[in-house]
């Protein structure tokens, strides 16, 4: 979770050190992540998903690819409010990461 709170800082090199963190270690261990740990990593990740990230959704939504990849293969229920959200974001105004979203 202190990876997601760096998504809030000003310096892009933090935001962008945290998304390879998160990717990193979702890649190397996501796969294996049984129900309910997954449910709070999705959660976790869906806080990533406000408005108040909006300068780190660029990197957020790297880290959701990659989230989608590994915990949706064995738990996709788990993934069903964080997509909800993502598809919610996605059709609002002023949102310009359209194509970014249709990755995931």
């Amino acid at each position: 979770q202190a990876a997601i709170e760096c998504w809030l800082s000003d310096r892009g090199e933090v935001v962008r050190a945290a998304g390879l963190a998160v990717k990193a270690v979702l890649g190397e261990v996501g796969r294996g992540l049984g129900k309910v740990v997954a449910g709070k990593v999705a959660d976790i990740l869906g806080e990533g998903v406000k408005y108040q990230y909006s300068g780190a959704w660029q990197t957020v939504l790297g880290v959701l690819v990659i989230a989608v990849e590994v915990i949706g293969g064995n738990q996709p229920d788990t993934l069903k409010n964080l997509l909800i959200s993502l598809a919610q974001l996605r059709g609002s105004n002023n949102f310009s990461f359209e194509a970014e979203v249709d990755l995931v």
